[in-house]
């Protein structure tokens, strides 16, 4: 009899930390809430991507829950996908999450039904535009019309706690490459840019993107290769032509106003200022920094 009890609550733990918060409420426990005390989540720091490993625990696959069966992803690279998101709290404040963690309502964590754990997501509410990066550590919501769970504290900063609900986008981000990712997405909701610009993007003479004039070699090659840690595209530094003092850190040829709004949010993400477009014809230049070929003369930079 002893056995069977000890098999019986070994049975029911595994099957709260599989599931989290998706949906299970044990007897006699009353509905999910915010916190009593009143709290400005604009003080909580926002998460930063960081490469961690895919661990087994959190991550077993089939598994079923209330009647539906789900398959966690090999990866999340590449996921994105609209539709409704909760929160949940109190209810769950302190208990383990799917992979063994204690869920804290004043983190900005997620539950995710599909994703493996942990993995890290851009959530966007669509209905004011506030966007926040939760970690993904726990399973849920099973809920049909539901595709993301948020902590009380990340759907505070979304501004949707009070409302239970709001429509959103879920992006996958790759702590490898998050910040390109982020740099496309931007562009890809704003990718206008201004006329002038256009007009020079429109010329055959090749592009570029001057993104600082600085007084020394030094400190140009220094900014020069920290941007070429950022993008591929080619990053150089220019030599003083004719009367100048400065040298010029370029990014380019660009090709196109797509790959600028990327270069250009990229580099405002690293706080770097995003610089403007130059343009180059059938001209010669003697350049030095991040990257080189054939004609540069690095001897004097």
């Amino acid at each position: 009899m002893v056995r069977s009890i000890r098999s019986i609550a070994l049975v029911w733990f595994l099957a709260v930390l599989l599931v989290g918060c998706g949906g299970l409420v044990l007897p006699g426990s009353s509905s999910d809430a915010a916190p009593r005390r009143s709290l400005d989540v604009s003080n909580i720091p926002n998460v930063v991507p960081r490469q961690e490993e895919v661990l087994r625990a959190g991550n077993y696959s089939p598994y079923t829950v209330l009647g539906g069966t789900y398959e966690i992803m090999d990866t999340s690279r590449g996921y994105r996908e609209t539709g409704l998101a909760s929160w949940y709290g109190t209810k769950f404040h302190g208990r383990l999450t799917s992979n063994g963690e204690i869920y804290d309502m004043y983190q900005i964590t997620a539950a995710h039904k599909t994703l493996p754990i942990p993995a890290y997501a851009l959530v966007r509410n669509l209905d004011n535009n506030r966007e926040i990066i939760v970690r993904v550590n726990d399973r849920g919501p099973f809920h049909e019309d539901r595709i993301i769970d948020l902590s009380w504290a990340a759907a505070s900063k979304l501004g949707y706690a009070d409302l239970g609900v709001a429509r959103v986008e879920v992006i996958a981000l790759d702590p490898n490459d998050y910040q390109i990712t982020l740099a496309s997405l931007a562009a890809e909701r704003n990718p206008q840019i201004n006329d002038s610009a256009a007009a020079i993007l429109a010329a055959p003479e090749t592009s570029h993107l001057q993104i600082a004039a600085l007084s020394t070699a030094e400190a140009a090659r220094d900014l020069a290769e920290s941007i070429a840690l950022l993008t591929e595209v080619k990053v150089e530094v220019l030599l003083p032509q004719g009367g100048e003092t400065f040298y010029r850190v370029l990014a380019g040829p660009i090709a196109g106003s797509s790959d600028l709004a990327v270069l250009q949010t990229l580099l405002e993400l690293n706080g770097l200022p995003p610089g403007y477009l130059v343009r180059f014809g059938a001209i010669s230049y003697t350049n030095c920094g991040a990257s080189s070929d054939a004609n540069s003369d690095s001897s004097t930079c």
